[in-house]
């Protein structure tokens, strides 16, 4: 085995005498020929900030229940992300979404449209026959609006092919390549 490779007299001995020759070295080059040596990924993550919900109260269901409208404390309160949300229709956009069901306010908000990034969204959410918990009663809404910004993160990750490759082991008999990798992975091509 060498490093360096053979002069033409060792490698017609050793072919001669059945002796295996083996060149053990670091990738050059050549051993990138066709080859991916390096890639980069930008990994772009969007996510949405400053969320704030305004809750519409439903004033006429209010009456016809007999209860008083919230007060101002009440009407601008703010509500735990686990407030649940009770309704027979969630329409979006004047489109039924989803019937007879409950909704926790911070899986609402996951449901949120994320897009470019901006600030200033707004997204509605309507109800037929919704109510929000407040403290242990239902509280009849007709919409939850949510103001939100959409924020954009950008993770660039670099992969080196010179840096994940330890050596590679070359039979000059056959011309096979073994790649010996830095994690220990041994790779016969």
């Amino acid at each position: 085995a060498t490093t360096v490779g053979y002069q033409s007299g060792a490698e017609e001995y050793a072919k001669k005498y059945g002796i295996q020759l083996m060149e053990i070295r670091h990738p050059n080059d050549k051993d990138w020929n066709g080859r991916i040596k390096n890639f980069q990924i930008d990994l772009h993550v969007r996510t949405i900030a400053n969320i704030t919900t305004q809750v519409f109260v439903d004033e006429e269901k209010l009456k016809e229940l007999n209860v008083c409208l919230p007060n101002e404390k009440d009407a601008g309160r703010s509500y735990s992300g686990f407030t649940m949300i009770h309704f027979d229709e969630m329409i979006i956009n004047q489109e039924v979404v989803a019937r007879y069901s409950q909704i926790q306010l911070t899986d609402l908000a996951g449901k949120l449209p994320v897009g470019e990034p901006s600030t200033g969204n707004m997204f509605v959410f309507k109800f037929k026959n919704g109510t929000i918990d407040l403290e242990g009663a239902g509280l009849p809404i007709d919409a939850i609006q949510f103001s939100y910004d959409t924020c954009e993160s950008v993770e660039r990750i670099v992969i080196n092919g010179e840096d994940e490759i330890k050596a590679i082991i070359k039979d000059k008999a056959d011309g096979s390549i073994t790649q010996i990798r830095r994690n220990g992975k041994v790779i016969k091509e």
